[in-house]
């Protein structure tokens, strides 16, 4: 069952309030001083599961030091790529009480090609190891995070292109890990859209999943009748034929935007689509802080 998140434990985390930490101490400079402010900090992971060191970069919600709140997780692929939006995009949904506050955890990606493909294509020779990855995030990754910070038990998980991809994957083969999907312009086109079959299948032995999904593409990214956008709807349509009762959804098309900027909207939307249904209410957003947007 999904693990929804009580006004209460809204109310709680609002009031720790949510920025990208830390901030370094400030070095002089003259009669001035200066600080450093990051989105976060970077961690070598050493996984056995991928025989290899993942960098992850973890970015903490402000106050989370003086609280003993527990945060939901956004786990983001392709981290080092888009950390630095999200963590903006996360700090203005926060404040403005869309969305409570929330640690991120991005993934840098070392091997697209093999980490985000659920499958061999012939024409991808290092393809196929996004079994592998999904149980690097699952027994490694998911666990140290929750052993060494606060975590609420709700998680999102978020990739663009064939993070996307990955990202679906995901839901179909390990439903109960994540609670929200963020797919961002997903590359459905893998193995000759061999994922629109799996899902058909998938949402018809899945009669209460209870999850929240997010679709987003740009406009530009092709036409109506061929490509990533028609891939897309063509995932959408199954979905919606076959959706549960439990599942909620959206599909936004982004006018004027590509393949590269439509990351920027669609973390926005759908960030506020996942959380629309535990939003702040606004008599706590008034009291939030004395500095105006």
């Amino acid at each position: 069952m999904m693990r929804i998140l009580s006004n209460a434990f809204l109310f709680i985390l609002l009031l720790s309030a949510c920025t990208s930490a830390p901030i370094n101490d400030p070095i002089s400079s003259g009669n001035s001083s200066v600080t450093s402010l990051n989105v976060g900090f970077k961690h070598t992971f050493v996984s056995k599961i991928m025989g290899e060191d993942r960098p992850i970069i973890i970015s903490l919600p402000e106050g989370y030091e003086e609280s003993t709140a527990s945060y939901p997780v956004l786990y983001l692929t392709d981290g080092l790529q888009n950390i630095w939006h999200v963590a903006g995009t996360v700090e203005v949904l926060t404040r403005t009480g869309n969305i409570p506050p929330i640690i991120i955890v991005g993934i840098e990606s070392t091997n697209r090609d093999r980490d985000f493909s659920p499958t061999v294509d012939s024409n991808w020779p290092r393809s196929g190891g996004g079994p592998k990855f999904l149980d690097f995030i699952e027994n490694e990754l998911i666990p140290y995070i929750d052993s060494n910070y606060r975590t609420h038990p709700y998680r999102v998980l978020e990739g663009h292109s064939l993070g996307g991809l990955f990202t679906a994957s995901a839901l179909i083969n390990k439903p109960d890990l994540f609670d929200a999907y963020i797919i961002m312009s997903p590359s459905f086109w893998w193995n000759e859209q061999e994922i629109i079959d799996k899902a058909k299948v998938f949402f018809k032995l899945h009669p209460t999943l209870e999850k929240s999904l997010f679709f987003g593409i740009g406009t530009l990214e092709s036409g109506t009748e061929w490509g990533m956008r028609k891939e897309l709807q063509n995932f959408v349509d199954v979905l919606t034929a076959n959706q549960p009762k439990k599942l909620r959804f959206e599909h936004r098309e982004l006018e004027n935007e590509g393949h590269m900027s439509s990351p920027l909207l669609s973390n926005y939307y759908g960030l506020k689509f996942i959380f629309s249904n535990m939003k702040v209410p606004d008599t706590l957003i008034a009291n939030y802080s004395n500095e105006g947007f």
